[in-house]
């Protein structure tokens, strides 16, 4: 009887063993499943956030203002459309356009400063040409307004039907950012 009691606690601890790696190993691959899933959705909120400036730069470039447009951006200033010149009009479409900017960039922020506490300052250069572009379009569009006399870059301040040296900056802004995070998608 001896012999079988050691034999079935030799099996029992051969298999309480086993169990304890397969509970260990099962353990860290749903750690690793948890932190790819993280990352993943991560990459896609901070791609989505740069999509976005990327869209809301695009719109305030858009050289065609509606009447809608600037109706509701003097209404948001608290003028009314009679007692405002074209050019206080046009101001008020483009700040009413810059905060739509301003939000994106917002919410690109709060995304790329969770992507630096995740995978460090990598995360946020990627975003390094992205902010010069938003800078050059704010700078243009501050010397549309200024009275320097200085004239803005048209290629920067609005949209056209051809890709600018802008366009092309701006793209590229985006696909460094979607390089960097390439790697979590």
């Amino acid at each position: 009887m001896d012999k079988i009691n050691v034999v079935l606690d030799v099996i029992n601890t051969i298999i309480l063993g086993t169990g304890a790696v397969v509970a260990y190993r099962g353990l860290n691959i749903w750690r690793e499943q948890l932190k790819g899933k993280g990352e993943y959705d991560l990459a896609k909120r901070y791609l989505r956030a740069a999509y976005k400036v990327r869209n809301a730069l695009n719109d305030a470039r858009n050289p065609w203002i509606p009447r809608s447009e600037t109706t509701a951006a003097l209404k948001e200033r608290g003028f009314e459309d009679a007692e405002s010149d074209e050019r206080n009009k046009n101001f008020a479409v483009y700040s009413l356009r810059w905060k739509k900017v301003q939000d994106a960039l917002l919410e690109l922020d709060g995304e790329s400063l969770e992507a630096e506490v995740a995978w460090g300052r990598d995360a946020v250069q990627a975003r390094d040409e992205l902010d010069a572009a938003v800078r050059a379009l704010r700078n243009n569009i501050s010397t549309l307004y200024d009275s320097s006399g200085n004239s803005p870059d048209d290629d920067v301040l609005y949209l056209t039907n051809r890709e600018s040296d802008f366009d092309r900056t701006l793209r590229k802004a985006v696909e460094k950012i979607e390089t960097f995070l390439k790697r979590y998608l």
